[in-house]
């Protein structure tokens, strides 16, 4: 082996003796420090460290040892966690090992530094950022310190460093560093550190405005003593309260203080809204303070503001007679809001009409109707998504073109939970605020308040029609007593009634109709239960009380009742309606609501009364019982006598007492004695030779005379015929026998609404027979008959066992003689109030000495004009009509017998024209008409429907009906402007709608995420976004006010500036720096397309090149 290793020169061969090297000597320290730094300055590090220990340098092996740390600790490479951590744990080891070195060496010197740098190298690499962050400042390494500081959100040592050495810095990284604490000590509210960081407060402000930190800027403003300022950007940010302390401070200054007062206001209608109940307002702490803060500027408050806080107090205190008193005083002043509010929570107590006095009920139904008229002009005439005042009430806000913000305190609110349809999901926020299209806000304002007020208006209906002040009692009228437990009807005194109470109790039942209306006419509810039908019977027993004693129609007096122009024309409304849909059945009232209805008509409606004969009972076969002999029906015949357009009129009527009275037809007794006092004075008014002849020597009622006059002369037939009046005559007995002996033999005849003469009291049934003793005896006084007169004297004798007040003086004097008989009819009214006798004498006729007689008045008169003069009356305003001219022929006073008039027994009674009484078929007017309110109401029905709720579709609709609104503004020949103004507009307004709302959104995104945790790089980024979207939203904002449909930028029809706005809108949408909530690509290329895009040129044709092959032939 020794040879082999010889032979390839790999061994020395030494022989004994020879001079062999020493291998085993000693090296020296000073050769195993050279070898050490040979061997470091060689990168191997381990060896080093043994050489240096070798030599006894033990500083030099600790700095071999750190590096060799440092490169062992490079060498584990991987990502699993083992490595990771593997790695970190050598590094730290290696930075340890590299501080112990910078302590060892020279203080400040450049090994020092240097060591401390790698050791902050090497802290950077075990993750122990803070720890290398120390080691390069200590190094004065400051950029990558203030980097490292910056990255660990160490800002305060970041901007120590900054402050310090900033001249030894990357300017780039100290800019940074400013921008990131800054936006991290503003987030965080470290207002002193932030506000070091600026060097002046005006660039301060531009900074916070420029990312609108709105909460930091506040601070600002108030540190700086800008208190107004600062409270109007809280207030606009919805930090009410605060802005309001703010304003407050300031003490001496009147525009802040009123300031405040409109902030308080605003804040009060928000928290004390419509329909908020007291309990819930007395509980809100805020609103507590709010109401303290307002009494600490009470002196300073206008006579409006001092109300409604007058207003906030009575609703928080439930003081109902205050809320009454306020109610009416907005009303005055035209404050409808504040008005509503008091008269909501005032009505929303228990109403008590029911046992109020006349006057009383008068006003309380005069305010309920005020407040009735203000519910109907918010439900059905206002657009909740329009009008701030009524936002105000409500409690609701506006947060987008498409959109409003509903908080869970209201009453609308709380309405929707009621109203909204099964599966219908609403939009909620986490405040529990709900999110409403325009639509779907109107359409919840709309039911809420048709529903409220149905439910306030029939309560108050009910409460009314179990009114007393509505329904005197008449058995205490007309007896001084009344034995009916707990009476439901008002007990006065006959020295009490007077034609003042008359009207008033008219005005009443016009007041009622009104109220009705307002639910009827808006909300198309059926109100018949109690509703319309109901309030016309109520209204005619005022205009025709059952007794005189009541007064009559002869006392109306509309100028007196302030809401009778407009009730009446809904009463012309509510006849006409139940005029259409009445038919035969039911029956039991049947033939009162004809004749009542029939009445009204001709009374308030004469020149439009035809369509009676329109009524849906015509259009149906009759039944028999209203059918008498020779087949007339007795509707038509009771029509036309009440017109007395024909001169068989009144026969016509006599025949329809006749049958009624024969066939025991179910009617109320005081139609029926209404109607035949029509008939009763119609012929004595009417006199007793047709066509040329007006009364002369006639005693009438007052009452009488003045209804004549007033409504029924000016229409009549000149030739009216009234000899037939014994016809009337047998159904008159029979009809006092029935009320002689009531019971079952007046169960036909009905009284008040569920009642008939078999149930009521005697007293009852006895002022009807003193009623038609009175006029049947009218009729013979002033018909010279002695057959009539003595058969009336039969008859009234008949009673003699009867033994009543009311009728007695006329059996008495029946039993003596006719004179003494006429006697007491004439004066039947001398101690009446509100009625009297009226003897006319025509002038022409008149006797030269008139004997006086006692309680009678009489005039001499010309025409019936003069009458109404010499009365000291005119025409009722909507009946007034000229008394046609008649001639009254000069002749002499023919004596006692010629006077007699005899009966036309033997004539035909009965010849009324079948032809006449038919009803007419509805003419090709009438037709289309129908047909054309059927194609509107349907054409409106369908648009209802393409109506879009949400989204996209919601925002265009609603922004191109607001385009629709503002064309007018456009002027008269707006040309292709108006193209664009309805057609490519809308869609840009579209974008810049959902950016300005998206920018809103994102801003508050990102001020959220502020306000958590960030790194420095988030900061930096969420800095960026907060300026760009602040920016992009300020700039949507100002481009939609421009191109809005209410800009007067519009009327100029300037399309180039339009143009040149819309290339603005485009950029702005094209450099969002986030994703819009919904695709604008369509929007915004119809918008560029229709506005920007010029229509290509047109060119001139290009002309066919001419044919010249034919040149040389």
């Amino acid at each position: 082996m020794r040879i082999f290793w010889s032979n390839k020169d790999l061994i020395n061969n030494y022989t004994p003796g020879s001079d062999a090297p020493h291998l085993a000597s000693s090296s020296t320290r000073e050769e195993w420090a050279a070898e050490g730094h040979e061997l470091f300055n060689a990168k191997h590090f381990s060896q080093a460290k043994h050489c240096f220990d070798k030599a006894k340098l033990p500083f030099q092996a600790s700095i071999a040892n750190a590096y060799d740390l440092r490169a062992k600790a490079r060498t584990v490479i991987g990502t699993s966690r083992q490595n990771v951590l593997e790695r970190r744990s050598c590094f730290a080891k290696a930075a340890v090992s590299f501080e112990e070195c910078a302590q060892a060496s020279k203080p400040h010197s450049k090994d020092s530094r240097t060591y401390l740098r790698i050791c902050g190298e090497c802290f950077e690499q075990a993750d122990q950022k803070y720890r290398a962050a120390e080691m390069f400042l200590r190094a004065k390494e400051y950029t990558h310190a203030a980097e490292l500081y910056r990255d660990i959100g160490k800002f305060d040592e970041a901007v120590k460093i900054v402050k310090d050495h900033e001249d030894e810095m990357s300017p780039i990284i100290v800019e940074n560093v400013i921008k990131l604490a800054r936006l991290a000590y503003f987030s965080n509210h470290q207002m002193i550190k932030a506000r070091k960081l600026f060097d002046s407060v005006e660039e301060e402000v531009g900074y916070l405005e420029e990312r609108d930190l709105d909460l930091a800027l506040a601070d600002v403003l108030e540190e700086e003593g800008r208190f107004s300022e600062a409270a109007e950007l809280h207030y606009s940010e919805g930090r009410k309260e605060q802005a309001i302390e703010l304003f407050l401070r300031r003490t001496e200054d009147k525009a802040a203080l009123r300031r405040a007062q409109e902030c308080i206001l605003e804040e009060l209608w928000h928290r004390i809204s419509f329909g908020v109940d007291p309990k819930v307002i007395r509980l809100d702490s805020t609103a507590m303070r709010l109401m303290r803060s307002a009494s600490r500027l009470d002196a300073t408050f206008t006579e409006r503001t001092s109300k409604e806080l007058s207003m906030f107090k009575a609703i928080i205190g439930a003081q109902t007679s205050r809320l009454r008193e306020l109610g009416s005083e907005f009303c005055e002043m035209g404050h409808s809001s504040a008005a509503m509010l008091c008269l909501d929570r005032y009505f929303s107590q228990t109403l008590r009409i029911q046992d109020m006095a006349l006057v009383d009920a008068v006003n309380e139904l005069s305010l309920f109707y005020t407040y009735v008229d203000l519910l109907s002009a918010a439900a059905f005439r206002t657009d909740p998504c329009e009008d701030a005042p009524t936002a105000a009430l409500f409690g609701f806000r506006r947060i987008a073109e498409n959109e409003f913000l509903l908080p869970p305190n209201t009453w609308l609110h709380s309405a929707d939970l009621e109203l909204r349809p099964e599966g219908v999901v609403r939009t909620q926020d986490s405040d529990y605020n709900l999110r409403l299209s325009v639509l779907e806000l109107r359409r919840l304002f709309c039911d809420a308040l048709k529903g409220h007020l149905k439910q306030r208006i029939a309560a108050e209906n009910d409460e009314c029609a179990r009114g007393k002040a509505f329904l005197p009692c008449l058995v205490f009228a007309v007896s001084g007593s009344c034995k009916r437990p707990e009476c439901p009807e008002a007990h006065v005194l006959p020295s009490a009634i007077h034609s003042g109470y008359y009207n008033m109790r008219v005005r009443l039942h016009l007041q009622q109709i009104l109220i009705l209306q307002s639910l009827r006419e808006n909300a198309h509810e059926d109100v018949e239960r109690k509703g319309t039908k109901f309030w016309l019977h109520r209204l005619y027993e005022a205009l025709h009380p059952p007794y005189p004693i009541f007064g009559s129609i002869s006392h109306l007096a509309l100028s007196t009742i302030p809401e009778a122009p407009k009730a009446l024309n809904v009463v012309r409304d509510w006849v006409r309606t139940l005029v259409y849909g009445r038919e035969y059945h039911p029956r039991t009232n049947f033939l009162m609501d004809v004749m009542r209805t029939a009445t009204l008509a001709f009374t308030f409606d004469r020149s439009q009364s035809s369509y009676l004969r329109d009524a849906a009972y015509f259009r149906f076969p009759p039944p028999y019982i209203y059918i008498r002999r020779g087949s007339h029906l007795i509707l038509h015949e009771l029509l036309y006598s009440m017109s007395g357009a024909r001169t068989w009129s009144l026969t016509a009527g006599f025949r329809f007492v006749e049958h009624v009275v024969k066939q025991r037809l179910s009617i109320n007794i005081g139609v029926l004695c209404d109607f035949v006092d029509f008939l009763c004075s119609s012929v004595i008014l009417c006199g007793d030779h047709p066509g040329t002849i007006l009364p002369h020597d006639v005693i009438v009622p007052h009452s009488w005379l003045l209804r004549f006059v007033n409504y029924d002369f000016p229409h009549f037939n000149k030739g009216i015929q009234t000899n037939y009046y014994h016809i009337l005559l047998a159904p008159i007995w029979d009809l006092l026998e029935q009320l002689r002996f009531g019971r079952d033999y007046a169960e036909n005849l009905l009284y008040g609404i569920s009642r008939n003469l078999s149930n009521v009291p005697y007293q009852v049934r006895h002022v009807f027979i003193a009623r038609i003793f009175r006029a049947i005896g009218l009729l013979g006084c002033n018909i010279h008959n002695s057959s009539l007169r003595n058969d009336i004297r039969k008859r009234m004798l008949s009673f003699q066992q009867e033994g009543s007040p009311l009728f007695d003086r006329y059996v008495s004097a029946a039993g003596d003689s006719w004179d003494k008989l006429a006697d007491i009819i004439c004066g039947s009214l001398k101690n009446d109030n509100m009625d009297k006798m009226v003897q006319l004498f025509h002038r022409s006729r008149a006797p030269t000495k008139v004997c006086a007689l006692p309680g009678v008045r009489q005039l001499v008169y010309t025409d019936f004009t003069d009458i109404r003069a010499q009365l000291g009356l005119t025409a009722p305003t909507s009946t007034q009509a000229n008394s046609p001219y008649v001639k009254v022929p000069q002749r002499k006073e023919p004596d006692d017998e010629a006077k007699e008039v005899e009966e036309t027994a033997g004539e035909d009674a009965d010849a009324i024209p079948a032809q006449e009484m038919t009803t007419p078929d509805a003419t090709e007017r009438e037709i289309a008409a129908a047909s054309l309110f059927q194609r509107v109401y349907r054409k409106v029905l369908r648009h209802r429907r393409g109506i879009a709720r949400r989204g996209t579709a919601g925002l265009h609709a609603q922004i191109h009906a607001a385009c629709l609104k503002e064309v007018s503004q456009l002027g008269d020949s707006p040309g292709l402007y108006l193209r664009l103004f309805l057609g490519p507009l809308p869609h840009i307004l579209v974008c810049l709608e959902t950016v300005r709302i998206d920018t809103l959104s994102q801003k508050k995104k990102t001020k959220d995420r502020l306000k958590q945790p960030c790194t420095p790089i988030e900061y930096g980024a969420l800095g960026d976004m907060l300026t760009q979207t602040n920016k992009a939203n300020m700039a949507a904002v100002k481009l939609k006010e421009h191109l809005s449909p209410h800009s007067a930028f519009h009327k100029r029809l300037d399309r180039k500036e339009l143009r040149k706005l819309v290339k603005e809108a485009n950029s702005l949408i094209s450099s969002l720096p986030f994703e819009t909530s919904m695709d604008l690509s369509d929007d915004l290329y119809l918008a560029i397309r229709g506005i920007v895009t010029e229509p290509p040129p047109v060119g001139t044709r290009k002309k066919p090149m001419l044919n010249n092959d034919d040149l040389y032939y």
